[in-house]
């Protein structure tokens, strides 16, 4: 036990070296396919420079995200939202009314010789007989108001017409409704003014302030129970045909465009599904591990011989294994992300930084192990790993003087035209 904990000791550093290095061989695991490398690389607007590809075994063709969500819009708009009626809305506001009516009341009892605060010709007796007219008449406008229902309509549902329906949930109950039953709260404003000026002036006088602080909406969107609804009842297939046995995908030279692109790639997806589930799963995972232990030795060895002050400083060494790490994950996040292109992704910034902090050969040799790695995430795996190859190196080797602001600048240029001139060189081949 002693020798153990004395080895521990010792050797602390090496150890948490070891940790760090094995650490960024399980992460960078994570991030592989599942089911293997498919064979044959492919990208929309090229050519198939491959045979003529048959169908081993039949299997379904997927929409791409497009066009599954511009299904799942057009299906939406013929959802018919669920609404909530708020019963405490009323309950509050007729408590409310009462305070507000008695407040009203009594400022008009205390002047009503005053016309000029008041504007009105009444006589106190008029004024308390007709106390209880007006009282009943405010709480009349409340409930029929807050009974047919306030709606506050949603921004999605504005456009709606009067003769749509919605789904009212009231309680444990759920009715169909048109809209025209309810009112905004512009048109229950509209029906108090109304309803005001049909009354004597007194009338108007106490109830229009009393009505100034009340109403309010008690029938709104129900957004969480409408997304229950339509995810648990939407009919949209995620598939949109099906591909036979035998039957032909694509001719040699053929152009891979958007339509034949997708069924390339759904054919990928369930070649990949059938192989993890024919082969031994066992055999796949070692041979992804390997091929990491690989791409990540040849920095690991490069430090070792060439940078034994980095090498032994594990805070140097996770810095770099760990930036490896996680422009890894963004690759590998990114290229399931349709609307997103790979090259958005700034790899070139990983070898300028570690330039920035250590020297040209070291981020070389980093970029290097990065590419390998991202290498068998992507599709068109040459295209990618041979322009970033091109624009890293001339990122490393533009950066000369740090401190320069436009060094950046000029760097960024080059690492453009690089990119430019490689993209339009493979597209020319």
């Amino acid at each position: 036990m002693n020798k153990f904990n004395h080895i521990i000791i010792n050797r602390h550093q090496d150890i948490i070296k070891h940790i760090i290095i094995l650490s960024s061989i399980f992460l960078i695991f994570l991030t592989l396919p599942e089911g293997g490398l498919f064979e044959y690389e492919f990208k929309k607007n090229t050519p198939w420079s491959y045979d003529d590809l048959f169908a081993e075994f039949n299997f379904p063709v997927s929409k791409s995200e497009s066009e599954y969500q511009t299904d799942l819009a057009k299906q939406r708009k013929q959802l018919t939202p669920f609404y909530t009626y708020d019963s405490m809305a009323m309950i509050q506001d007729q408590k409310k009314y009462i305070d507000l009516f008695q407040e009203e009341f009594e400022y008009l009892l205390d002047n009503v010789k005053n016309k000029d605060k008041t504007g009105l010709k009444i006589t106190r007796k008029k004024l308390i007989k007709d106390s209880s007219a007006i009282h009943i008449q405010g709480f009349k406008i409340i409930s029929h108001l807050y009974n047919k229902g306030i709606i506050q309509l949603d921004d999605e549902h504005k456009d709606f017409k009067q003769s749509q329906y919605i789904k009212l949930q009231k309680g444990e109950y759920t009715e169909k409704l048109k809209l025209k039953r309810f009112r905004t709260l512009d048109k229950a404003e509209l029906y108090i003014q109304n309803k005001l000026n049909e009354k004597d002036p007194h009338f108007r006088f106490i109830l229009s302030k009393v009505f100034d602080e009340l109403i309010e909406e008690n029938v709104k969107y129900d957004h969480e129970t409408t997304e229950t609804f339509f995810d648990n009842n939407n009919n949209v297939l995620k598939y949109k045909g099906s591909i036979q046995k035998g039957q032909k995908l694509i001719s040699k030279g053929d152009l891979v465009n958007p339509e034949n692109f997708q069924t390339l790639d759904s054919y990928q997806k369930e070649y990949n599904l059938r192989k993890r589930g024919n082969q031994n799963s066992f055999l796949i995972n070692l041979g992804f591990l390997l091929l990491i232990v690989l791409c990540l030795a040849i920095v690991i060895v490069y430090l070792y011989q060439a940078q034994p002050e980095i090498f032994k400083s594990n805070s140097k060494i996770s810095f770099i294994l760990f930036s490896i790490v996680i422009f890894t994950f963004i690759i590998s996040i990114v290229k399931d992300i349709e609307s997103i292109e790979l090259y958005v992704v700034p790899l070139c910034i990983l070898p300028i930084l570690i330039r920035a902090f250590f020297d040209t050969r070291t981020a070389l040799f980093t970029l290097i192990s990065l590419l390998l790695l991202t290498g068998l995430i992507v599709p068109n795996s040459f295209e990618y790993v041979f322009l970033n190859t091109i624009a890293g190196i001339f990122a490393i080797y533009s950066i000369r003087k740090l401190h320069y602001r436009s060094q950046f600048f000029i760097t960024s240029l080059i690492i453009l035209l690089s990119y430019c001139i490689g993209y339009l060189g493979i597209s020319l081949v």
